[in-house]
């Protein structure tokens, strides 16, 4: 057995002795571990060693909530992958752990946690194939270019990258359910599974203007007069690339134009 264990290392999300228990479970067996810092990271640049190895044979992928972890896979895969094993660490209780371990118990000593480089904090949607009806409200709704319409009408996550931060306004609008952000602490978007009778008072399938309390673009204009009077970056670093630079520019006081 090989377990690809994904630490959620940029938010915490999940247990760290959990995280640890399970790595020693899986070594006591024989098995081997690939700790991930940040699954969403990879996923969201692709990363070609993780993709093989999610694709052998005896996989388990441990992690956060069974659904996300799907359709993280399929984005690294480009494709589902049914015989994969998914393990639920941000909910499941030991019992459901250890059954998908094989039922083997954990050991008394744990091994030595291992060393993660730090970890980028990719937030971003992904689109659970089985619900979405590629209606297209996503790309319609959202202001960011994070989506994109294939000429066949198909929706998909083009630009995960330039998704908002702690923005999931897109799933709220989704009338299928379909929009997951693993990140989110809501578990109606966040890919928890969930009974009809669990999701009663959640916002979800709203109407755009119920997002956001109103006229979207007069709330952009607030936040922009906002920014403007204390400078916070709406966009995380390397989004948008730099403008090029302006050959007519005065000099910089004191040194040459950067």
């Amino acid at each position: 057995m090989t377990l690809v264990l994904c630490h959620c290392a940029s938010r915490r999300l999940l247990d760290a002795t959990r995280l640890q228990q399970v790595r020693a479970a899986v070594l006591a067996q024989g098995g081997e571990t690939i700790d991930v810092g940040d699954l969403c990271a990879l996923a969201a640049r692709g990363d070609a060693d993780l993709a093989t190895a999610l694709a052998a044979e005896d996989v388990v992928l441990g992690g956060c909530h069974v659904r996300a972890l799907r359709a993280l896979v399929r984005r690294l895969l480009g494709h589902d992958s049914p015989s994969l094993r998914a393990l639920d660490l941000r909910e499941a209780d030991d019992a459901g752990i250890l059954a998908g371990l094989g039922g083997a118990g954990f050991p008394a000593s744990l091994p030595a946690a291992p060393a993660l480089s730090p970890a980028e904090d990719a937030w971003y949607p992904l689109i659970d194939a089985e619900r979405c009806t590629d209606c297209g409200s996503c790309h319609a709704f959202c202001l960011f270019g994070v989506y994109a319409r294939e000429p066949a009408g198909a929706v998909r996550v083009q630009a995960p990258l330039s998704c908002k931060t702690d923005c999931p306004a897109c799933a709220r609008i989704c009338p299928a359910n379909a929009i997951i952000f693993p990140k989110c602490p809501d578990p109606a978007i966040n890919g928890a599974i969930r009974t009809p009778e669990q999701l009663q008072g959640a916002r979800l399938r709203l109407d755009p203007k119920e997002v956001f309390g109103g006229d979207l673009r007069a709330k952009l204009a607030a936040r922009r007069a906002l920014a403007a009077a204390a400078p916070t970056p709406l966009f995380r670093p390397g989004v948008f690339a730099e403008p090029p630079p302006d050959a007519t520019a005065e000099p910089l006081p004191g040194g040459p134009d950067r």
